[in-house]
């Protein structure tokens, strides 16, 4: 056995199991990775591009990546990349290597005019107990969980994480006359949201208890243009939102989780990410096209304030940030000679001190710039079918 593959054999084995299941981590849209245990700022300026892999053709385009690993499968241990194009086909794509592990076509129907792919979701893991004292026995993700896949016309598949095979039959979630725009899980409870088309179906939410019953509910709902994620201050749940690059803090009213928007709407314009430092800092930061900037929380239960820490400019963000370990990443767009890239960067959450960036590595002009970020690996899609891994190298 050649020495890199060993060593990938036994970092594997070693290696934590962190997740990347939903858009920004969590049904909260925090964008923090608290299981993150390999990039560190004493590791991240030697995070690399470890593969590139070219999924869809012609005009299909890639939802946003899920990262799950690592998983026992019939071929060893593998952490594994999922995405869908819009021609409804599924990839299991090896994390480490860029190997396509398995695909699948799902989809029995014609679907909607103009519809978009859908990011496949899969349930969270339940929360770890936080003792310090206790010995972490969590090798391995859950893969005896389904992936659950909506088709262009609204079917829903549940997959197996390992194989690509079926959990259980696929069913009607959506009516064939609705065009959908986000699904999401939560616990045992399917949501989706719908975009009028075809049948000029209104706007819908959607949810299907999967303990309950087989038959979807609905209700009507307004879309809400904002970026918004929620934490808890002082014991109870505030919501933060960028709107039009202004951050606004409020109490919400929240009786289902926070849901996407109509995903066929731009989703460049950047976004928001909190978290909480080792002192025990809550912070929130923002990226948009005036830059990054970073905001501390302070205040009286009924009152948090987000006072202003630091700010970065001249960086055009392409996606909202993602956290691990104090460090920000994000894409920004870069320009030279009258063309543009994209641009991974890797910054002090504390300063804005620049850490990491990808240089001239990505070569795809955009993407929604939703990052998955897990074990060591930092993926996302671009709007060329491209999909990218960054990563540390074997030999680390």
């Amino acid at each position: 056995m050649n020495r890199p593959f060993a060593i990938l054999l036994w970092a594997c084995a070693l290696a934590p199991g962190a997740d990347w299941l939903t858009r920004a981590g969590d049904l909260q849209r925090t964008g923090w990775q608290k299981e993150e245990k390999l990039l560190t700022a004493h590791t991240v300026q030697r995070l690399q591009l470890l593969w590139k892999r070219k999924l869809s053709t012609g005009s299909s385009s890639l939802t946003d990546p899920l990262l799950l690993g690592p998983i026992i499968t019939h071929r060893g241990i593998k952490e594994l990349v999922f995405v869908k194009d819009s021609s409804d086909t599924v990839y299991a794509v090896d994390a480490d290597l860029g190997t396509i592990f398995w695909s699948r076509h799902v989809g029995e129907g014609t679907p909607c005019a103009g519809s978009i792919p859908i990011a496949p979701v899969m349930a969270p893991s339940p929360e770890k107990p936080n003792d310090p004292e206790a010995e972490d026995d969590d090798t391995f993700s859950d893969a005896n969980r389904p992936l659950y896949v909506l088709s262009s016309e609204g079917r829903l598949y549940a997959l197996r994480p390992s194989t690509g095979g079926d959990f259980s039959l696929s069913l009607p979630f959506l009516p064939p006359s609705a065009k959908p725009a986000s699904l999401e899980i939560s616990d045992k409870v399917l949501y989706a949201t719908t975009a009028p088309a075809c049948g000029g179906l209104p706007n819908r939410f959607w949810t299907l208890d999967l303990k309950a019953s087989p038959n979807p509910q609905w209700r009507r709902w307004k879309e809400n243009s904002s970026l918004l994620t929620v934490f808890k201050w002082k014991g109870q749940d505030v919501s933060a939102e960028l709107n039009s690059n202004k951050l606004v803090l409020l109490n919400p009213n929240i009786d289902h989780p926070i849901v996407g928007s109509v995903a066929s709407k731009p989703a460049h314009s950047g976004g928001l990410a909190t978290w909480q430092d080792a002192a025990g800092t809550r912070w929130i930061d923002t990226t948009s096209t005036s830059g990054v900037r970073a905001f501390q929380i302070t205040g009286p239960k009924d009152h948090p304030t987000a006072i202003p820490s630091w700010a970065s400019h001249g960086l055009t963000a392409a996606g909202p940030p993602a956290i691990a370990n104090g460090i920000l990443y994000f894409l920004s767009y870069a320009l030279n000679a009258g063309s543009n890239h994209l641009v991974l960067h890797a910054i002090d959450a504390l300063n804005g001190v620049e850490l990491y960036n990808s240089g001239n590595a990505i070569t795809s002009r955009s993407s929604s710039g939703n990052i998955a970020l897990a074990n060591g690996h930092v993926c996302f899609s671009a709007v060329d079918g491209v999909l990218y891994c960054f990563g540390l190298s074997f030999e680390m």
